[in-house]
């Protein structure tokens, strides 16, 4: 696992954001199923990938699994573009 990998975890009343920082990978992939451990009673997760810098296939199998386990509009994927610096 890489160090830099974490979840930030916010619960709102009985909803979850799962906010994933750092590489998620096969290696990576605890710190996502202990947070959506942490947040199993909830009636809604969403997952933040803004600030993923890498997810490989494992990871995003993953995800895709963990939403077919939960009704439609309990967990929720969310991402956003960055501007990629042109600095090389």
């Amino acid at each position: 696992m890489s160090p830099e990998t974490r979840a930030d975890v916010l619960v709102f009343g009985d909803e979850a954001l799962i906010g994933l920082h750092g590489e998620l990978d096969l290696f990576s992939l605890d710190v996502l199923r202990d947070a959506l451990a942490d947040v199993a009673t909830v009636s809604r997760v969403v997952i933040d990938l803004q600030d993923v810098d890498f997810l490989d296939c494992a990871a995003l199998r993953f995800i895709e699994d963990a939403a077919r386990r939960f009704p439609p509009t309990r967990v929720g994927c969310g991402w956003s573009t960055r501007p990629v610096s042109s600095t090389v």
